[in-house]
């Protein structure tokens, strides 16, 4: 009778727990007062804060001895103007040669050839100069983007090219030396810029220079 006993207390202590936990889980409506929706709260999180912003420049780059040169002219509304320019010699051939006294340039053409990039607006209007540099480079020497500005002749214009429109990637026809014959053969080249040069200039003054001057390229970079 014991064991009855202590079992019916069992089950009726697991009966009571059962309808205690049904009861509690049947509905939340009993916990907490009733809301309507005039009630519910709206919240909008908002953070206020400041950023500062400053453009500051590059670091100085080496501007010397480079596979392919930066050149050309970018006006940002934002960042502003940014300019690139050239400086370059020209070398003596690595063979002695001397001119004719009655040889007479035909024509000089300053051959810019593009690198397959181009940043910027293709079709825009550029225009790009020639000057003589009144200053020689030193080949041995490293520049910088920084700290060297190149003294020239600004009134000994030497060639002007006006570039409608930026063709990078469309190639070019050029007249070729045919020996014997007029130059009129029409040669398919890479894509470049060409500016015609003031002949007189370069007949002046390396037509008409002594042999001696074109011999070794030291003396001719310094003539």
């Amino acid at each position: 009778m014991i064991k009855i006993g202590k079992r019916d207390l069992l089950t009726l202590l697991i009966s009571l727990f059962i309808l205690t936990f049904l009861n509690a889980c049947k509905s939340p409506n009993n916990i907490g007062l009733e809301t309507s929706s005039n009630d519910v709260l709206n919240g909008d999180l908002m953070d206020d804060f400041a950023i500062e912003v400053t453009v500051e420049n590059d670091d100085t780059l080496i501007t010397s001895g480079l596979y392919k040169y930066p050149f050309g002219y970018f006006k940002d509304p934002v960042f502003g103007t940014t300019e690139a320019n050239l400086a370059m010699q020209i070398t003596a051939p690595t063979y002695p040669i001397a001119f004719k006294t009655n040889a007479v340039i035909d024509s000089v053409v300053l051959s810019l050839r593009y690198y397959p990039s181009f940043y910027g607006d293709s079709t825009s209007r550029y225009v790009v100069d020639v000057f003589p540099l009144t200053e020689r480079l030193n080949s041995g020497a490293t520049y910088y983007s920084s700290g060297k500005t190149w003294k020239y002749n600004s009134g000994a214009l030497l060639g002007e090219k006006i570039i409608q429109s930026i063709k990078y990637k469309d190639s070019i026809s050029v007249t070729r030396i045919v020996a014997g014959k007029p130059d009129s053969l029409n040669v398919k080249v890479a894509p470049q810029i060409r500016i015609p040069l003031d002949k007189s200039y370069f007949q002046n003054n390396l037509m008409n220079a002594s042999s001696e001057k074109l011999q070794e390229d030291s003396v001719f970079k310094d003539y």
